[in-house]
This record gives structure tokens, sequence and C-alpha cells, in this order.
């Protein structure tokens, strides 16, 4: 039998076992929340500027930096009718909300300075200042969305996963900044080329897209159909519009496609019509909406298309906003009960809950091994509420016995009507 020193120093290993492996799962809860938290982070902030010296023009290039990465912030949060109320920001302001920056591709001369920099915002400083000054932003950040690019050529042809991939490009370049709707575009490889096709997702539902939405782990799926026309000017009769449809069309050869079409706008007093369809597709039903734009005066084939899905993401960027902003004069609180099964699961949600702006206050009632019951200060309405826990997998419900929230991990995309 053991004495009592060795059962006291018995216990006292255990408990240090049992300490350090709460320390090691908070750590790592930690360490996903902080890789989650990138809404204040800016990067991708190009300078380049000369000055009588390359240290003159390093801190003239910081300053500029940092206005440009609260720009690029302020458009990524704020409601569009509200930007202009920022203008007069002034450089000591937005340096006094930046926690720190990082510095990439430096090159420097006697007299220049050029660098790649990535800025990290204050969080509570930046809402903060927004709040005061009555600005309406929102922090919400959706789950991704996967965005399904198809052009249709003159003659009909529809083009999905092969050449040429201009459109689809158009929508990478959408897909490489972080928003509040995060936008990917599909691989277009050999799985995807099997799963859908140009023809089939003409018409379509979210039980024939749900092979695709598991794929890429998605809850939504926009399908942006661009139908190309090629137009003359009123009145200009110097060439046959049937040829002008040939040529613009040239359907032996897609990937001399774009040059042609190119070289009949430098030659031919014409324009190019995009007649857009956008169709948003997930487990609730579908909705479409369609737009007309045309080509400006010296822009290319590539350019319009570049255009034309910056505006459509901007539009989809805005609706989201309007549907989260944060509302400061509402607030109010919510009982709710959480079930447990293991310590980390209340570690994870009561992080996430933690990281929500909307939420703005968590009193914890009860807590044991299988439950934790607590009262949620929030902003806004029970919409806004739900809608922000869904985009981290928590579902809320409400039962004969109130309130509870549920992690749905591992329930995504099992639903199809």
């Amino acid at each position: 039998m053991l004495g009592h020193s060795q059962m006291a120093q018995s216990r006292i290993l255990c408990l240090f076992m049992y300490g350090a492996i709460f320390v090691c799962i908070l750590s790592n809860c930690i360490s996903k929340l902080e890789a989650n938290e990138s809404i204040y982070s800016v990067g991708n902030i190009v300078v380049d500027l000369s000055a009588a010296s390359s240290a003159d023009a390093r801190v003239a290039a910081l300053e500029k930096g940092r206005s440009l990465a609260f720009k690029k912030l302020c458009d990524r949060l704020v409601i569009a009718q509200d930007i202009k109320f920022l203008e007069g920001v002034t450089p000591q302001k937005i340096e006094e909300m930046i926690e720190s920056y990082v510095i990439e591709k430096e090159l420097l001369s006697s007299i220049r300075y050029k660098a790649t920099l990535t800025f990290n915002f204050k969080r509570y400083d930046v809402s903060n200042f927004l709040k005061i000054n009555h600005i309406r932003f929102a922090e919400a950040k959706s789950k991704e969305r996967l965005v399904i690019p198809i052009l249709e050529l003159p003659n009909g042809e529809r083009i999905l996963w092969q050449e040429p991939r201009s459109w689809s490009n158009s929508w990478l370049v959408q897909a490489s900044d972080n928003k509040l709707v995060p936008l990917i575009v599909p691989l277009g490889d050999i799985t995807d080329i099997e799963l859908v096709n140009a023809r089939t997702l003409m018409a379509t539902t979210w039980g024939s897209l749900l092979p695709l939405a598991k794929r890429y782990d998605v809850d939504e799926v926009i399908i942006s159909i661009a139908k190309v026309t090629v137009k003359t000017f009123e009145g200009f009769n110097g060439v046959n519009q049937k040829e002008l449809k040939l040529n613009a069309s040239d359907s032996g050869n897609n990937l001399d496609w774009e040059q042609n079409i190119d070289q009949i706008l430098k030659r031919v007093p014409s324009r190019i019509e995009l007649n857009v369809s956008i169709n948003f597709i997930n487990a609730q039903g579908s909705e479409q909406l369609k737009a007309v734009f045309e080509s400006m005066d010296g822009e290319s084939f590539n350019e319009i298309l570049l255009r034309t899905a910056n505006k459509i993401s901007k539009s989809i960027q805005e609706t989201w906003k309007q549907d989260n902003v944060l509302k400061f004069g509402l607030e109010n609180v919510m009982r709710i009960s959480i079930p447990l099964l293991h310590l980390r699961d209340w570690i994870e949600i009561r992080g996430k809950l933690s990281d929500l702006a909307i939420v703005k206050n968590i009193n914890i009632t009860s807590l044991s091994r299988h439950m934790a019951e607590l009262n949620i200060h929030y902003l806004g309405e029970l919409d806004q509420l739900i809608t922000a826990l869904k985009q981290l997998n928590l579902h809320l419900s409400y039962d004969l016995e109130g309130w509870s929230l549920h992690t749905t991990d591992g329930l995504k995309n099992t639903n199809i009507n």
C-alpha cells in the first residue's frame, strides 16, 4: 500500500497533468481564434516613394501605407453611404489605431523606398472610433461562398472549365482579398469537371450542387453567368452585323477569341454588352439577380469582365453589411444553455462567443461537466444574433426548456430541399 506522502505526491502529479492538459487545450483554442482574427488585418499595401533620402522616403511611405490600409479597412467594414464621413481622418489618428505592421519585399536606394506592407489595427480602437462618430459598420464575417463563373459567347457556347478563363480570373481577383463575405472559385480540376458542367448548371438545384458544396465546405453557391454580345454603334454602316458576330465568336478557336474581340473593338466603332445573371443557391432555396454592363471607351474585354465582377462582389459585400450592421442603441439579453460533451467544447464555444462583435457581455450562471448556462448580452435583433452564430457553426434553437446552443461542425451540408 502507498504511504500518505506517496499518495499526496500521486495526487499532485495528477493535478499537474490535468492542469497541463487544460492549458494545452486552452492554448490550442486561443491560437485558432487568433488565426481567425483577421478582419482588422489589412495586407498587400504597396508603397513606392522617393524623397531627399531613403529614410525620408520610408517615413513618407509608411504614412501613405497607413492611410491606404485604413481606407481599405473602412471599405471592408463601413456601409457605403458612410464612407464619405471618413475622408477627414488625420494621419495621427490612423497611426493611433494601428497595433503593429509587417514589412515585406522591402527595396530601397539612396532616395527611394518601396515595400509591401501589412497593417494590424486595434479592433477596440477602430470600432470605438466608428461608434463615436456615428459611422455604421459591420464586423460579422460570413462563411465562404463558392462562385461558379460561366461565360456565354455570342455563338451560344458556354465556357466553364475550359479556356478562355477570363471570367473565372476576374472572380479570382475578388477572392484574393480578405472581406466580410469571403468568395472562393473552384479549382476547375478533373473532380470539378466530373461533378458539374456548364449545361447542367443553367437549371440547377441545391441537391445537384451538394457534392460540389461539400467538396469546398460551403453553404451557398453563387452561379454567375455573363452572356457576351458585341454591338456596333447606332448609325455605323461600315461592317456587316452578321460578319461582326461571327468574327467575335470565332467558335473554332476559343483561345484566340479574346484577342479577336479586342481587335474588333479597335477596328470597328462598337461596344461589348454583358447580360449577367447571378443565382444564389442554398439549402433554403434560390434567388436570382440580373444586370447589364457595357464597355466604356478604350476598355478591353478583360477590363470590362474585371470591372463587372468587382461591382457584383461589392454589391454582395454591401448587402451583407446592411444586414449585419451593429446597432449600438439596441441591446438585448438572452438566457441560453449549452450541452457539453468535453471540456474542449466549452472552451471553443466560449471563445467563439467572445469573438463575436454583436455579443457585448457573457455572464455564466452555471457550469458543470455536461452543461453551461449563461446570459448573453447582444446588440441588434435576434435574427442578427442567429446569423452571426451560424457563421461560426453554432445553432441557436428554442424548445420547452428555453434557448439552447449547439455546435454544427459535424453536420454541414446535410439538408437538401
